[in-house]
């Protein structure tokens, strides 16, 4: 295991918002790393339910925790606080419902100094109710430009939260977490750096964990409205990346449709027939098909007329052909 002394190896941003009763159990995976050259920044987004206490009792207990208080600015703006504060060679986010197996910094770490790489990637397990599910993103055969056209088409995830990323590539190409943006705040910024062709390795066997349960005001559940909006702002900047265009192309329509995906998960369906007013019997029929594509969704659910039972059903299909 290799360690940089001589300043921070990693820094980690958890943006946090009424996260009271999964907090601890994030910090804790955080304290209980076998690689100990880490700083951890709570970025307290205006909670009003004791998070912000309870972050201020994590920092006074390891001074490895640091913590930033903020009135209610949103996801995007609290993650570009903490880049503001992060000195660390390497940064990843956290998201406060979510934790990381015991061997997370040091192995994804080594992995970045092993292969100077300027993005190391892990694998997710999927956490629900009743169990959990390995979402593997690690494909040691993948070229580089085949993890790129991964990314961008949806094959692989687009969070940061998975992800430990060189800051020093971060600066170069001037990126940052756009202030007010209420939704995709991590894709926009993950996009952007396949765009320009940064240097990727997968690091196996260290896993970040994916809360899908426990927090019914996750900082991705957002109203349709505002994830639309930050949709459309995200698209707008993506638009004027410079790189690869075949990608940045591909990952604005991917955007659009994995926004969407997340989006209708989430409303009741008169909401959602009046977003889709438009589709006909015709969209139906030329898209109830796609079992593995967003399109299939929207016409299963105006078929069955309930897009929770739409998007449930759904997913059972994708699983049955081997695509979820």
């Amino acid at each position: 295991m290799q360690d940089n002394y001589g300043r921070t190896a990693v820094s980690i941003i958890c943006p946090v918002f009424n996260a009271k009763d999964t907090i601890d159990r994030c910090v804790d995976s955080i304290l209980a790393q076998s690689f100990s050259n880490w700083e951890l920044i709570l970025v307290d987004d205006g909670s009003t339910d004791g998070s912000g206490s309870l972050c201020d009792g994590f920092s006074a207990k390891d001074s490895r925790i640091k913590v930033l208080h903020y009135n209610n600015e949103g996801v995007s703006s609290a993650r570009q606080h903490g880049m503001d504060t992060a000195s660390g060679e390497y940064f990843t986010h956290i998201d406060p419902d979510d934790w990381i197996s015991t061997d997370w910094v040091g192995g994804m770490y080594d992995t970045a100094l092993t292969k100077d790489a300027d993005i190391v990637i892990c694998d997710f397990m999927m956490v629900f109710r009743n169990g959990s599910r390995l979402s593997r993103q690690c494909h040691p055969c993948y070229s580089q430009r085949h993890i790129a056209m991964a990314v961008s088409g949806a094959k692989m995830s687009h969070s940061i939260c998975n992800k430990l990323v060189r800051r020093s590539v971060f600066d170069k190409y001037g990126l940052s977490f756009p202030e007010g943006l209420q939704a995709s705040e991590d894709a926009l910024v993950c996009h952007s750096l396949f765009i320009k062709g940064v240097k990727c390795a997968f690091c196996e066997g260290v896993y970040y964990y994916y809360d899908r349960f426990s927090n019914d005001n996750s900082l991705t559940r957002v109203r349709l409205e505002r994830i639309l909006e930050a949709v459309q702002e995200s698209v707008t900047m993506l638009e004027k990346v410079e790189g690869d265009r075949v990608i940045r192309d591909r990952a604005i329509r991917t955007l659009k449709s994995v926004a969407k995906m997340k989006a209708f998960y989430f409303l009741p369906y008169e909401d959602f027939r009046d977003v889709y007013r438009e589709y006909n019997t015709g969209y139906v029929l030329r898209n109830l098909y796609k079992f593995t594509k967003v399109e299939g969704y929207v016409a299963l659910a105006l078929v069955i007329r309930d897009n929770n039972k739409a998007y449930s059903l759904f997913m059972k299909l994708k699983r049955l052909i081997g695509r979820a």
